[in-house]
């Protein structure tokens, strides 16, 4: 996919249940390595993916070759949720492997992207070094 084009600040977004396909889109691996999204030719074009759950289900990124990608995807995401989303119901922190995770106040979709808005544009600034 990322071959398709010269870009060289490439940031993976998703909103709600969409979220899922980035997440599936990140963790598979196809038959041949030509399927990989992440490979050590597009690392350095993909610079982030900002996803905006609310209280849809959190997906983790999985990696069967290894641990670079849930480490990758923890070092260069960020993962919005609402107040009630279930990952916070067991009163410990999530695991690298859903991301940077912040729970934000509410669970209307408007809500959480208005709240999050300045530290998103301020992380896509500082990956994309614009």
């Amino acid at each position: 996919m990322l071959r398709l084009s010269e870009a060289t600040n490439v940031i993976f977004m998703g909103v709600g249940n969409a979220c899922g396909g980035l997440i599936y889109l990140l963790s598979h691996r196809g038959e041949s390595a030509e399927y990989n999204i992440i490979t050590p030719d597009t690392r350095d074009r993909l610079k982030a993916c900002v996803n905006f759950i609310g209280s849809s289900k959190l997906r983790p990124v999985t990696n069967a070759m290894g641990n670079y990608l849930p480490e990758w995807y923890f070092n260069n995401s960020l993962v919005y949720t609402g107040i009630d989303n279930q990952i916070w119901s067991s009163g410990r922190k999530p695991k690298q492997k859903f991301g940077r995770v912040f729970q934000l106040k509410g669970n209307h979709m408007e809500s959480i992207m208005s709240q999050a808005y300045g530290d998103v544009l301020n992380f896509i600034e500082q990956r994309c070094k614009l």
